[in-house]
Order: structure tokens, then sequence, then C-alpha cells
């Protein structure tokens, strides 16, 4: 449940002290998104606040999704041989 009011300080005090968004939405009971986008419009005011690694996305093994598909294309069209 979100709280009341997250004042500007207790914000980047939570922020500062975070090691992800998660930790700071945790700390402060805002939404990891609503963290993110207060973040953002601090930033943009003019306020340094560190940038925090995104999570929840895995880097793409393109190598891998490329076999896969040459594999399933394969079974689909296979060559005639005999």
């Amino acid at each position: 449940m979100a709280r009341e009011h997250v004042g500007m300080e207790e914000f980047i005090r939570a922020w500062e002290a975070g090691e992800n968004v998660a930790e700071v939405s945790a700390a402060t009971g805002i939404k990891p998104q609503s963290c993110q986008v207060r973040a953002a419009a601090y930033r943009k005011r003019g306020i340094a606040l560190k940038h925090m690694p995104r999570g929840g996305r895995r880097k793409l093994d393109v190598e891998a999704a490329n076999t896969l598909l040459a594999s399933l294309r394969e079974q689909a069209n296979p060559s005639n041989e005999g």
C-alpha cells in the first residue's frame, strides 16, 4: 500500500541508499515504475541522482536464438535425402 506522501528529501535518501529500484520502492512505498519516473523528473530539474541498473531484462543470446531458428526451420522443411 502506498504511503500518503513521500517528500523529496526522503525519496532522495532512499534512492541514494538503495542498490536498485526495488529497494527504493520497498523503502518508500512507491511503485517501482513511479520511483523511476520520479527520479527522471528530479534529474530533468537538475538533481544529480545516481542511475540505477535496470532489472528484469536478460541479455539476448543472438547466436542461440539463430541456432534454434535454424533447427526449427530444418524440422519444418526437412531436405529430401534418399
